[in-house]
């Protein structure tokens, strides 16, 4: 009897929350370098969610293109029947982000990879299309890296990044489940956000915490720790300030910073 009603009461719970469909799969969105191997690897290691991704988390179609611009999984612009997938968009500090994207230029060409970071956060943003990483992406749309609305190449990370944000945004208006997450509040904070995550979408939790002990592959001595980088320079922060959209930024929980008089 005490079985019968605790499987009512979950039933009971989803139905209330809208999660008719139990929820078995999760899907994530990033721009590079905003920390979501960390999240995945966090969620994943603590539900007993799947990971099933549509396309390349970093990759989405542009949903203002036209269906036909995409060649890759119908669903991944459409998301019929997802009512079982959770998706997470993952967004990072802009500032921090554009030290580690410096750092790791995933997919960007020989030239960019050479650059030292003032130059880089300045610079057009090129893809080198032969990455192995983006080589099936490119066949998939494209468009990928390149602005949907020129389709040429950004101007620099940051026009990269607000598109991208934006873009991946729009996820939320197509799908059932849905959660925008700060990478700062996932290291910071992950047994909150875990408890976040099952209470607002009726998940299921592992019953120990299983800490992150190495990320992306590279082994940590103890639980993985997130890396440090050099202050950024006046100068610089005055320019990423005046290329961040100020508005689109704080909706996603981030404010431009102040400089010193």
């Amino acid at each position: 009897m005490r079985i019968l009603i605790l499987i009512t009461h979950f039933l009971l719970f989803n139905i209330l929350e809208g999660h008719v469909n139990p929820i078995t799969k999760l899907s994530i969105y990033s721009e590079r370098c905003s920390g979501s191997n960390y999240v995945y690897r966090l969620i994943l290691e603590n539900t007993h969610l799947i990971q099933a991704p549509l396309c390349h988390k970093h990759f989405p179609p542009w949903f203002d293109l036209p269906r036909e611009c995409w060649s890759g999984l119908p669903q991944a612009y459409d998301f019929e029947n997802t009512d079982d997938t959770l998706f997470i968009l993952v967004v990072r500090d802009p500032y921090e982000w554009s030290k580690s994207f410096h750092r790791k230029p995933w997919c960007a060409s020989y030239n960019l990879r050479r650059l030292a970071y003032s130059d880089f956060i300045r610079a057009k943003w090129i893809t080198d299309p032969s990455d192995p990483a983006i080589l099936n992406e490119v066949l998939n749309n494209p468009w990928v890296d390149k602005d949907p609305d020129t389709l040429e190449p950004f101007g620099n990370i940051f026009k990269l990044r607000e598109a991208k944000l934006k873009n991946m945004l729009e996820v939320q208006a197509k799908v059932l489940n849905f959660l925008l997450i700060n990478y700062e509040e996932a290291r910071d904070h992950p047994k909150e956000l875990l408890e976040k995550i099952s209470v607002k979408f009726g998940i299921e939790l592992k019953e120990d915490f299983n800490p992150i002990y190495n990320y992306k592959g590279d082994l940590n001595q103890g639980i993985y720790h997130p890396k440090k980088y050099s202050s950024i320079s006046s100068k610089d922060i005055s320019f990423i300030n005046s290329q961040l959209n100020k508005s689109l930024e704080e909706s996603v929980g981030y404010r431009i910073k102040t400089l010193e008089p």
